[in-house]
C-alpha cells in the first residue's frame, strides 16, 4: 500500500510515523522547509522557541505518548501557571479560586455563582444537550449577565471576532473542563507542560524516525491537485512533482483541501465549507525587562490590537534564552480584517504602541527581537450542531481521506487532539488497533 500524506504538522507526522512502522510506503508532502506546522520554531538565544505559543495540559496523554516514543520525555517540564485578567486598565490575578473570590469587578454573589458554575461544568461528562445552545445563552443562564459581560464576552469576542455570538456552549464547556482538570498538586492552581527547546523538536524527531524506516519527506512542495486516475490517486505539486498513490491522506485546512481537489462534487464542497475559520497573528518579542508577573494575561480592552500577552518565562525560564525575555502578543481575527493585511513593520508599531499604554513602565527600547507570524486557518468557529456539520474522514473520492483541525470535537484544537484524530483515522482505515491513550 502506497500512501501520500499532505501536510507535515502534528496530524501528518502522526500518520506517517504509524504507517512507516507498519511497513507502508509513505511520501509526506510539506510546503514549508520543516515539519511541525503551527508548532514550528524560531531561533531565540542559544536555543529554539515556538513560533506560536504552545503548552500542554496534564490530560494531553497522546502527545505525552509520542514524547516517550521519540525519547523526549525528560525534556518535558510540568510548571505552575499564572493567569492575569486586564479589566478597565487594571490587572487582576486570575489563577486560583481565591483570585476569583477577590475579583472586585464582579459582585461577591456573582463571584460565588461563577465558581459554582465552573465546578459544575468540570463535573459534567456529556455535551449533547448543549449542541443547540450558544455560549452566550449558556453563560448568562448559568453565571449571570454581569459575569458574561465582564468576564466571558470579551474573551469570546477576542477569539471569534464579530461571530462570537454563534459559538456553541459545547466549545465553552470544553475549555472550562480541560483547564479545570490540569491542576497543581494542591488543586488550587493550574499546571502546564512545556518542552525545553520548543515543540518543533518533537516533529523533527518523528521525521527522523519516519525517514529511517524508508518514508520520504518532500519539503518545499506545495500540492496543487489531487485527482482520481485509473490506477489510484495522482498528486501534483507546483514544483513539478507528479506521483500516483493508493491512498492520499490530507491534513491541512478544509479550504486548502478543497483547492487541491477540484473534482469533488459540489454538494460535498458546500457541506465541507460550512465551518468558518479565524486567522491569527502572533508576534514573538525578545524584551530586556519583564512586563508583568503573569504567564498568560487576557486583555479585554476593545481598543487593544492584541488579546493576550503571554510572557513565556513566567511559565518556563531557560538560561539558554540569554538576556532576553520571550513575550508573545496574539490576535485572532477574520482574514479579511485590515489588521491582517498590514505589513509586519506596521503591526510592530501598532502592538508596541499599545504596550506603552498598557504597561506605563514599558519602553520600546526594551524590544530587541521581533518575529511576526500569521496563520490563515488557526481556529474553526465551533457553532451550533457542530457534530452534524464537521466532515467525516471519508470523502466521495475513493482512497482520499481528510484528517484536519475541524474534525476535533468536542475538544478544542491543539497538538494533542491532532495526534488523536490522526490515530482515529488510522484505526478507521485498519492501520491501527488502538489509540495511544
Amino acid at each position: 500500500m502506497r500512501y501520500a500524506i499532505i501536510g507535515g504538522g502534528a496530524a501528518g507526522c502522526t500518520l506517517a510515523w504509524h504507517l512507516t512502522r507498519n511497513g507502508r510506503e509513505v511520501h509526506l508532502y510539506e510546503r514549508e522547509r520543516e515539519l511541525g506546522g503551527l508548532a514550528s520554531d524560531i531561533p531565540f538565544g542559544q536555543t529554539k522557541l515556538d513560533r506560536f505559543y504552545h503548552h500542554i495540559f496534564t490530560s494531553d496523554l497522546h502527545v505525552q505518548a509520542f514524547l516517550d516514543r521519540v525519547g523526549l520525555t525528560e525534556k518535558l517540564h510540568w510548571l505552575d501557571s499564572s493567569v492575569g485578567f486586564e479589566y478597565a486598565g487594571k490587572l487582576h490575578p486570575f489563577t486560583t479560586p481565591f483570585d476569583l473570590l477577590r475579583f472586585s469587578p464582579l459582585s461577591i454573589a456573582s463571584r460565588f455563582r461563577v465558581g459554582l458554575s465552573a465546578l459544575k461544568m468540570k463535573r459534567r461528562e456529556s455535551y449533547e444537550d448543549l449542541e443547540d445552545v450558544t455560549a452566550e445563552e449558556f453563560i448568562i443562564r448559568e453565571m449571570g449577565e454581569s459575569a458574561y459581560r465582564i468576564l466571558w464576552e470579551p474573551l469570546l469576542r477576542s477569539k471569534f471576532g464579530d461571530r462570537y455570538r454563534e459559538v456553541s456552549a459545547v466549545w465553552f464547556w470544553g475549555k472550562v473542563k480541560l483547564r479545570g482538570g490540569t491542576r497543581t498538586k494542591s488543586g488550587s492552581g493550574e499546571c502546564l507542560g512545556y518542552l525545553k527547546d520548543g515543540w518543533g523538536q518533537l516533529y523533527r524527531r518523528m521525521g527522523r524516525q519516519i525517514a529511517e524506516r524508508g518514508g520520504v519527506l518532500r519539503f518545499s512542495q506545495l500540492v496543487t491537485e489531487i485527482r482520481k486516475t485509473g490506477a489510484g490517486l495522482l498528486v501534483r505539486t507546483r514544483q513539478g512533482v507528479e506521483e500516483e498513490y493508493d491512498r492520499v491522506l490530507v491534513t491541512p485546512s478544509v479550504p486548502t483541501f478543497l483547492q487541491m481537489t477540484p473534482s469533488l462534487p459540489g454538494d460535498y464542497k458546500a457541506a465541507a465549507s460550512k465551518i468558518p475559520y479565524q486567522a491569527n497573528i502572533t508576534v514573538a518579542l525578545g524584551l530586556e525587562k519583564s512586563l508583568s508577573p503573569y504567564y498568560w494575561l487576557n486583555i479585554t480592552d476593545p481598543q487593544s490590537p492584541f488579546v493576550a500577552v503571554i510572557e513565556h518565562t513566567n511559565l518556563f525560564s531557560d538560561p539558554d534564552y540569554g538576556d532576553l525575555i520571550p513575550v508573545y502578543l496574539s490576535r485572532y481575527l477574520n482574514a479579511e480584517h485590515p489588521l491582517y493585511q498590514m505589513r509586519p513593520s506596521e503591526v510592530r508599531e501598532l502592538f508596541v504602541s499599545h504596550l506603552e499604554r498598557l504597561f506605563p513602565k514599558f519602553q520600546r527600547e526594551w524590544v530587541k527581537q521581533f518575529t511576526f507570524s500569521k496563520a490563515d486557518y488557526a481556529q474553526p468557529l465551533v457553532g451550533l450542531h457542530y457534530s452534524q456539520n464537521k466532515p467525516s474522514f471519508d470523502t466521495p473520492i475513493e482512497g482520499l481521506s481528510l484528517c484536519t483541525m475541524v474534525q476535533i470535537y468536542p475538544e478544542d484544537r491543539g497538538m494533542n487532539y491532532s495526534i488523536k484524530i490522526a490515530e482515529e483515522l488510522l484505526r478507521h482505515l485498519g492501520e491501527l488497533k488502538s489509540l495511544s491513550a
